[in-house]
């Protein structure tokens, strides 16, 4: 069970915090960029090729434009996970994140597995939803997608409990485990300069979840198997 609380300590100065959020900052740019990074050449690859002796145009299309739409699913999830939309905290529905997580995972060796379908009494994916809490499923995701890097499928749940949603994804998958630097980077005495940008999204993930008041327990003893527990909170209540 990982235990999400503030991970720098309050009484710490402020100039610490600043340059704790400061390497947050650029660790969060370094792997915005490695990860479009992958679309963007491809997109390069296909203009270059279009028009050269031998290469079939409809080809070089084909690829440009499946890059392209991959490039605008992960700018998309991303804006979500780490920024603010229009800089507003407006409500965020769960047929959203939904939407972002099945661009996640449109390619790859790791399948989504999150039923569009709901049964009569199950969770509304169109009521509003705060804003935080959604950063924090798909900061989440991210966290569960690294304990099956050798390929699987993650399951998403959510159900309505008292006062919020209780999130449930297990990753599966042939040697599922969650990688000690991941881990690491939830707990509450993470040193800044054992943040990385592999790891950054679950340091982010550890903050949300503290500043939400939000309970998230991780548990990884089944073989091939990492779940992540997650009791997301609600709206406040009206005024």
């Amino acid at each position: 069970m990982v235990a999400f609380r503030r991970p720098i300590d309050p009484s710490c100065s402020g100039d610490l915090r600043m340059l704790v959020d400061l390497r947050v900052g650029q660790l969060l740019c370094s792997r915005l960029c490695h990860d479009l990074a992958g679309p963007i050449v491809a997109v390069n690859a296909g203009i270059e090729l279009t028009g050269q002796e031998g290469a079939a145009d409809a080809e070089c299309l084909s690829l440009i434009g499946a890059s392209g739409a991959r490039l605008a699913k992960l700018l998309a999830f991303f804006r979500m996970a780490f920024g603010l939309q229009g800089g507003t905290e407006a409500g965020v529905a769960l047929a959203e994140v939904r939407r972002l997580a099945c661009g996640l995972f449109d390619m790859g060796s790791i399948s989504l597995d999150w039923p569009e379908a709901q049964e009569p009494d199950a969770v509304d994916l169109n009521a509003p939803r705060p804003a935080g809490a959604m950063r924090l499923l798909l900061c989440l995701i991210l966290v569960a997608v690294d304990a099956v890097g050798r390929g699987g499928v993650l399951r998403v749940a959510i159900s309505e409990r008292e006062g919020g949603l209780h999130g449930v994804l297990a990753a599966e998958g042939r040697g599922a485990v969650l990688p000690p630097e991941v881990r690491m980077a939830l707990t509450p005495d993470v040193k800044p300069e054992h943040l990385t940008a592999r790891n950054v999204h679950a340091y982010m993930a550890a903050r949300l979840a503290e500043e939400l008041g939000a309970q998230i327990r991780i548990d990884g003893d089944d073989a091939g198997l990492v779940r992540l527990d997650a009791r997301l909170p609600g709206p406040p209540p009206p005024a």
